[in-house]
């Protein structure tokens, strides 16, 4: 037997049910496979818009700009991609989070 404080028994609990239980793994294998899509759909993103430039690439290259500067050019617009993608990401997570928590005050677990 043991007692546990409400902070404890909470952290104990959740830990309970994300590594013992399948549904946690679940949870956390559903994580990983988002984080790949969004890789994946961020790598997809900047090979179309570099492919789309190679042309301008080409051409600042026979200018003589250094393969450097391009390169540097390609990282900026890598920048600005995951700047995008974050800037769409974070409100829509915070929302989803309010909306979650708003409907789940209105839930019981007491019967009536």
């Amino acid at each position: 037997m043991a007692a546990f404080t409400r902070e404890e028994f909470s952290w104990r609990s959740e830990m309970h049910w994300l590594t013992k239980t399948k549904a946690g793994i679940a949870l956390g294998y559903s994580a990983l496979l988002g984080l790949l899509v969004g890789a994946a759909v961020t790598t997809q993103t900047l090979y179309a818009a570099t492919a789309a430039s190679i042309r301008e690439y080409a051409i600042l290259q026979a200018l003589g700009i250094p393969r450097r500067r391009i390169a540097l050019s390609v990282l900026e617009q890598t920048f600005w991609v995951g700047l995008a993608g974050v800037s769409l990401a974070v409100p829509t997570i915070f929302g989803l989070a309010r909306v979650r928590s708003s409907s789940a005050r209105g839930w019981s677990c007491t019967p009536r």
